[in-house]
């Protein structure tokens, strides 16, 4: 726990105050740089998945896009 806090402090997500705690920053460009980032890495990581079991990117997008709810 203590780790995981450590590292989102480092990366700017929550600040301290000395004696009133930890907080959820409110910078919203930071906010979105590091969602966009993830959402990045989990999109590769599907991409990976389905090329792994033979289907092309167009293909693995056309499926998510039928079976995953998106319009």
């Amino acid at each position: 726990m203590q780790r995981a806090l450590a590292e989102l402090e480092d990366l700017k997500l929550i600040y301290t105050e000395r004696t009133n705690g930890k907080y959820v920053t409110t910078n919203t460009k930071l906010i979105t740089k590091y969602r966009e980032k993830f959402a990045s890495e989990k999109a590769r990581t599907y991409l990976t998945d389905m090329q792994k079991l033979g289907f092309d990117s167009k293909t693995a997008l056309d499926f998510l896009k039928a079976k995953g709810g998106i319009k």
